[in-house]
């Protein structure tokens, strides 16, 4: 899940609006003009790489090949250790525009309530200094949450492709993960079988990018969600039942809401981590329907928390008082 969220989330499905231009260790650029320079060459540069992923203890390596052909994007991931695993993904056309995208890019949306949102307004930007990853030269950017509703994170860009090299996420002082790249090739010669099979492997594969479902289909909605987030996607599949996915730039979280089965009954709340990622899952009795709630992504718990209680039919969604927002959950970490 976090390799998607940092690695194929936050900088791969962000807005390609022009080439990107090579950074230079003589030109001074603010934190927040790299982040943006970054998020355009994640998604139009070639690149493969081995990666490490830290979390909870566990150390994982992966290689990840990011491939553009035609003005498609495609990636594949594969775990060099632990069980064979393989990922891959279409993000479809680098035209494909996000609200993730427009965020990072220094952009401004407005709520359905009406404020003004930008990503300033809830991170603070820092240029940490140098340092060298993957045997390359990488500027150190810092972004600091402004309140307890998200989390922060130190990301390390390329001084010559404004590739993203490493990213640290943390929680107040506790660092949750660490990805970082332990070689990396730029602009790889791929031959023709390797191409096709990146093709072929990523067709399997929904692009991130699609359509929002019809607000007059959306039986549920979350009736909070902390400030600076706004909803990206509305889907239903039979599968997951309804799902909304939110983001502020940076951070991003879904909301899985789906009706019980016949018979099903209340189940006991839970809560796992697995490095910046939090699941959390709750069975309630909403307006005469028994639901199971899940929400997975980047929040502190108890953020997460306020929004699981927050789940009401969209036709009467209010807010909730300050003490709906505590669940009783057993919590564990998931390696």
């Amino acid at each position: 899940m976090i390799l998607r969220n940092f690695i194929t989330g936050v900088v791969t499905a962000l807005l390609l609006l022009a080439a990107t231009p090579a950074l230079s260790v003589q030109t001074e650029y603010s934190a927040d003009q790299l982040v943006s320079l970054m998020a355009v060459a994640m998604r139009s540069t070639n690149y493969r790489g081995t990666l490490t992923y830290e979390h909870g203890g566990t150390l994982e390596t992966l290689q990840v090949t990011h491939w553009v052909d035609e003005g498609r994007e495609f990636e594949h991931y594969l775990h060099l250790s632990g069980p064979e695993q393989q990922l891959s993904r279409s993000g479809g056309s680098l035209g494909c525009k996000t609200l993730g995208s427009h965020l990072l890019r220094g952009g401004a949306l407005q709520s359905p309530d009406g404020a003004i949102l930008h990503l300033s307004e809830h991170y603070q930007f820092y240029t940490r200094g140098y340092a060298r990853i993957a045997g390359r030269k990488a500027i150190v950017i810092q972004l600091l949450p402004k309140d307890d509703a998200r989390l922060g994170i130190t990301l390390a860009v390329d001084t010559e492709s404004a590739l993203l090299v490493k990213a640290v996420v943390s929680s107040s002082s506790r660092v949750l993960e660490r990805l970082q790249f332990v070689s990396l090739d730029i602009d790889p010669q791929l031959d023709e079988d390797e191409r096709k099979s990146l093709v072929i492997a990523a067709g399997k594969v929904a692009p991130t990018c699609g359509s929002p479902e019809p607000e007059s289909r959306i039986p549920w909605a979350a009736s909070w969600i902390p400030s600076g987030f706004v909803r990206a996607s509305a889907q239903w599949t039979d599968a997951d039942g309804f799902v909304e996915t939110y983001t502020d730039g940076v951070n991003s979280f879904s909301v899985f809401i789906k009706p019980a089965g016949a018979g099903e009954e209340l189940k006991p709340n839970r809560i796992a981590h697995r490095g910046a990622t939090l699941i959390a899952l709750t069975t309630q009795q909403i307006a005469g329907e028994l639901l199971h709630i899940t929400l997975v992504g980047e929040l502190p718990q108890n953020t997460a928390q306020q929004v699981l209680v927050s789940v009401r039919p969209l036709a009467t969604t209010t807010t909730p008082a300050a003490n709906e927002s505590e669940i009783d959950v057993e919590s564990e970490n998931v390696n």
